[in-house]
């Protein structure tokens, strides 16, 4: 599996490096279903000769044709999405009025309300209100499932995704082209119909609605950011955010806790395995708590509105956890590839999403290298005497700092060249601030999820607000301590050739911790 997902992601990088650069080795739109037929055949030829007549003399001829073939697959793969959203932006060209329905909250700008309508033909847009009616007006605030009808003088405009140096917003628009916004517009005018919205949309309304209802439950007892880190933490929408708040956590190399990934599906399925008394039932009893925690995992993710973090996170827990109910041994780092390979057949774009990028490359490191320094610790820490309940509680504590030091290292080694390529900084002080900050995340979901439930019931709402908020509060206060050091960062902005060059460093490594230092061995790379 890991050699089919190296073909297939060079295959996209070789499919984006093409557009824009050699348009006319592109391929043609009637060549690419036949061609593909006819690499298939040829793989399925090999599958005959290799197994039913010579057996494993072709296995080589095989290995290297699926190589070829998944190759070529990312490549035109890569080149159909691309021709897709291309497709969509020439659709809105000419057009001065679009009629859709809005898929998110809208977010306040300086000067305008930013609101993201999807179209009847599925095309997906910004739009730009003009703030004026909200004022002077009485109309209704448009919100997740309503109808918007939106008038602009001077049409759309497209996103891109070849960018050009001299313009300021060329980068912003090729952001908006690989996450599928086909363009933008800033309205004259502009019309919202309510409408009872259906599905993931009406659950979403109901959670914004109870969210506004915290808020300002919440804002009275604390700060504005605090409220943000919270609706960050937990719905993913990250609006409430402000650009000091970002740098701060990004300074202080913890960035990651604001969006919503592995960490905290991990904590919601905690939460879950408490509240199912997974520790005391049968085994019936645990493997019907697994198929609810599955379900409730892929509810939290819709939500959230499918992050690709989290989506990847969800489809690990998901093989994993059904992997349990069956009860088959699994390589951890195989459900990493077919989760990864998964996403890209679906989405090819989030190949150049950075946060898909840093998600994907930490689990690697985490489930290869981490596994391993942690299970040295843990063949170490056997020998350690157990006798008292204070010897107990300082391996106990032992255990967690040592993980967390582990982790925070290992998914540093990782991401450093990607986190310097595009942020142009390297955190040191991570290590530190992520002991702290993993308990105070994990508290902090623990207590919201509480507050969730109770949100219905205002008294008991605000005292335990009191708690959400007063962490909050103080994970703030961390962050701002260790980005308010000197020597927190330090500026540097790796080249292209760097980045390449470490990968290939890192690469090497696990290659041979794989085949010398056991790290794909039972303990490292396999689920029970």
């Amino acid at each position: 599996m890991q050699r089919v997902l190296i073909a297939f992601v060079i295959g996209l990088a070789i499919g984006c490096m093409l557009i824009g650069r050699v348009d006319y080795l592109l391929l043609p739109a009637g060549v690419v279903v036949p061609l593909i037929g006819v690499f298939m055949g040829l793989m399925l030829l090999l599958v005959f000769v290799m197994f039913f007549l010579y057996r494993r003399r072709y296995v080589v001829a095989f290995s290297f044709s699926a190589f070829l073939f998944f190759l070529l697959l990312g490549c035109v793969a890569f080149q159909l999405k691309y021709r897709q959203s291309e497709s969509e932006m020439s659709a809105l060209s000419n057009e001065h009025c679009v009629r859709g329905v809005v898929v998110n909250n809208p977010q306040r700008k300086t000067r305008s309300l930013a609101v993201q309508l999807q179209t009847k033909e599925g095309v997906t847009i910004i739009c730009y209100l003009n703030p004026n009616p909200l004022e002077k007006r009485l109309v209704s605030y448009p919100e997740i499932g309503d109808s918007l009808v939106v008038f602009t003088k001077h049409g759309f405009v497209p996103t891109s995704f070849l960018t050009d140096s001299t313009d300021e917003f060329a980068a912003y628009r090729r952001y908006l082209f690989l996450h599928e916004i086909a363009g933008t517009c800033y309205s004259e005018s502009w019309q919202v119909t309510k409408c009872k919205p259906e599905g993931i949309r009406a659950v979403q309304r109901v959670l914004n609605s109870q969210l506004r209802t915290l808020r300002d439950t919440a804002i009275p007892i604390g700060e504005h950011d605090d409220f943000a880190v919270v609706t960050a933490m937990t719905t993913g929408n990250k609006n409430e955010l402000s650009k000091e708040l970002r740098d701060q956590y990004s300074r202080a190399g913890v960035s990651h806790v604001l969006a919503l990934s592995g960490f905290h599906l991990s904590v919601v399925y905690m939460l879950l395995q408490l509240l199912l008394f997974t520790w005391v039932g049968s085994d019936k009893w645990r493997k019907v708590a697994r198929s609810v925690s599955i379900f409730t995992i892929w509810a939290f993710v819709a939500i959230a509105d499918f992050p690709p973090s989290l989506v990847r996170a969800a489809i690990m827990f998901s093989l994993l956890l059904l992997s349990q109910i069956v009860r088959r041994r699994v390589n951890t780092v195989d459900v990493l590839c077919v989760t990864v390979m998964a996403m890209l057949c679906v989405n090819p774009f989030m190949l150049l999403d950075v946060g898909f990028e840093l998600s994907v490359l930490s689990m690697l490191g985490l489930l290869t290298m981490g596994n391993w320094l942690f299970e040295r610790w843990m063949n170490k820490r056997r020998t350690m005497s157990r006798e008292g309940w204070i010897r107990r509680m300082v391996i106990k504590v032992s255990d967690f700092v040592v993980s967390s030091a582990i982790t925070t290292m290992v998914c540093s080694m990782m991401t450093l060249p990607l986190v310097s390529y595009y942020f142009g900084i390297v955190p040191i002080l991570s290590i530190g601030s992520n002991l702290i900050m993993s308990l105070l995340a994990t508290a902090l979901m623990a207590i919201t999820a509480v507050w969730w439930m109770v949100s219905w019931q205002s008294q008991l709402s605000a005292w335990v607000g009191v708690g959400v908020m007063g962490i909050a509060s103080l994970m703030n206060g961390v962050t701002s301590w260790f980005s308010s050091l000197d020597f927190a960062v330090i500026p540097w902005r790796a080249n292209e050739l760097g980045v390449v060059m470490w990968y290939f460093l890192i690469a090497f490594l696990l290659i041979y911790g794989a085949r010398h230092l056991s790290i794909y061995g039972n303990g490292g790379g396999q689920h029970k």
